[in-house]
C-alpha cells in the first residue's frame, strides 16, 4: 500500500522519495520503475550511502515506515514520523515505537501477502496532520 500512499501524497502536491536497500528492489517490482518517470517522486532504492541517507532524513518533512532503522534514525534526527506497527507482541509499538515527534498506527489485521492492513486514507491523514503541525510550529 506504500504505492497508493505515494500516489495520494503526490496528488496533494508533496514530493515522495522511495528508499530501501538494493535487496528490496525486487520486492518493489514494477512500481519502482514507474517512480523513475514521475516528476514528484524519486527512486533512491540502493543508491545512497548511509551519510547521504541520513542527510535526506534530516531534510524530509515526514518519514513513513514500519518499525525499521530508517524510522528510528529519522526520529532521532528530529524528523516527524508515521510508524506502522503490528499491534501484538513481539511487534507492538509500546516497545518499538520511535521516541521523537510522530504518530503511531497499529493493527493486528494482516493482509494475505503479509503487509499490515492499515487504510491508506488514515496513513495519509496522519502525514497531513504532522505536516500541518510542523508548519504551525514553524510559523
Amino acid at each position: 500500500r506504500f504505492e497508493l500512499l505515494a500516489e495520494k501524497l503526490v496528488q496533494a502536491g508533496h514530493h515522495v522519495i522511495v528508499t530501501g536497500s538494493e535487496n528490496e528492489r525486487e520486492f518493489l517490482g514494477s512500481w519502482i520503475e514507474r517512480v523513475e518517470s514521475h516528476a514528484q517522486m524519486m527512486n533512491a532504492v540502493g543508491r545512497w550511502t548511509l551519510d547521504e541517507f541520513m542527510d535526506a532524513l534530516v531534510l524530509a518533512r515526514v518519514v513513513v515506515a514500519s518499525s525499521t532503522g530508517p524510522l528510528h534514525l529519522a526520529s532521532a534526527l528530529g524528523t516527524p514520523t508515521v510508524g506502522l506497527y503490528r499491534a501484538s507482541a513481539p511487534f507492538w509499538p509500546e516497545r518499538w515505537a520511535p521516541l521523537g515527534i510522530g504518530i503511531v498506527m497499529s493493527t493486528n489485521d494482516v493482509l494475505p501477502e503479509g503487509g499490515l492492513n492499515l487504510e491508506v486514507d488514515n496513513v495519509f491523514a496522519s502525514v497531513e496532520n504532522l505536516l500541518q503541525t510542523s508548519a504551525e510550529s514553524e510559523g
